[in-house]
């Protein structure tokens, strides 16, 4: 059987068990897990979702933009509280470590790889990818009959201005 190393416990790394075919062994590696206390070094548990296509890409990169907010819809229909507890009743294995480099998943046991670490790629010895930023802003929910989507806008000092709604 394959076997896959997720690292990272974010909406990314959470996301891609759910499109993995389950004959796959999973195991998700993260400093921070669902679960844990309140975290602010963790973005998860405080993230709101949002979804912004990019502007000028390609035939094929808005066909797989315009697949993703479909499925994104529809998940968020669902509506699930967490699906960490479904995918470890499936068998995926959750796992605390600290990882500097992604040679420290070496010898893990997986044929396959897979880096979810967000803006933690910043931060990876061999990878320190400069471009991944992280984006931090202030949510507030506000209890109103709006029913579209929501909307954001980048700002000129490369904030946002989201608009959401608890319905």
């Amino acid at each position: 059987m394959a076997s896959i190393t997720i690292l990272g416990a974010g909406i990314t790394g959470l996301a891609i068990p759910s499109q993995l075919p389950r004959r796959y062994e999973i195991t998700i590696i993260a400093k921070d897990l669902p679960g844990d206390p309140d975290s602010t070094e963790w973005a998860s548990p405080w993230a709101g979702g949002i979804w912004m296509p990019i502007y000028g890409s390609r035939k094929p990169d808005q066909k797989i933009q315009l697949e993703a907010v479909a499925y994104l819809l529809r998940l968020a229909k669902t509506n699930p509280k967490s699906s960490a507890q479904e995918f470890e009743a499936s068998g995926v294995k959750f796992k605390r470590a600290h990882v500097l480099a992604l040679s420290d998943l070496d010898g893990m046991g997986h044929n396959i790889p897979i880096n979810a670490s967000g803006v933690g790629a910043r931060l990876l010895k061999d990878v320190k990818d400069k471009e991944v930023i992280p984006i931090r802003s202030e949510t507030v929910l506000v209890r109103t009959n709006y029913d579209k989507p929501d909307e954001a806008r980048q700002g000129l000092l490369g904030s946002f201005h989201i608009c959401d709604s608890l319905g």
